[in-house]
């Protein structure tokens, strides 16, 4: 009877721990509105990725400061192309998705419905839709990042809330899980014309 009883709590204790490994590395997030369309849809459940953009302590981890941040990483910064989670600056409790477009550092501008990162127009898939505002020239300053909804015209994104701190940022959106049709990663777009630009 005692050897059951062990048994029992240590597969209640196993339980345990694997729920809350999960709950610091995963989180899920259901899509609210059509502003990253067509890459996820209104009601599209997701698995975001809380572990990629984990801060460590430089002195464990001498070799992961990112530029423009910081910031100490245990895999790497967001990176233009990532589709992020986060809390907006002007609503701390609202939580939004939307694509990483310059980081720390670059200067970002819109006009003649193309986007520039320092200087050079983005080459985005023909599936997205083209800006058509404008905005002048920006500088992203350390541990900021500016997003946009890959539905150009009807997302409210850095260009009305300006650039989201890296504090806010709760993880990369990494797999649809619901509804089965649209099972599958989310697209990453390492989509900037040529070398200039790593992905």
């Amino acid at each position: 009877m005692k050897s059951v009883i062990l048994e029992i709590f240590e597969t209640v204790v196993i339980a345990l721990v694997i729920f809350l490994v999960v709950q610091v590395l995963v989180q899920n997030y259901r899509v609210t509105g059509f502003s990253m369309e067509p890459t996820v849809h209104d009601g599209e459940l997701l698995l975001v990725n809380k572990a990629v953009y984990f801060n460590v302590d430089r002195n464990i981890f001498p070799f992961t400061k990112q530029e423009g941040t910081s910031a100490y990483y245990a895999f790497h910064a967001p990176r233009r192309g990532d589709v992020i989670v986060f809390h907006p600056p002007f609503n701390e409790k609202e939580v939004l998705i939307k694509r990483v477009i310059a980081v720390p550092g670059e200067t970002v501008e819109i006009k003649n419905g193309l986007i520039y990162i320092n200087g050079v127009a983005l080459k985005e898939p023909d599936s997205l839709p083209k800006p058509s505002s404008t905005m002048p020239k920006q500088t992203i300053a350390q541990d900021f990042f500016f997003v946009m909804g890959d539905n150009r015209d009807h997302s409210n994104d850095s260009r009305f809330f300006g650039p989201v701190p890296r504090q806010n940022i709760l993880g990369k959106a990494w797999l649809s899980i619901w509804p089965p049709a649209d099972w599958g990663g989310i697209p990453h777009f390492a989509w900037l014309g040529g070398s200039n630009f790593p992905s």
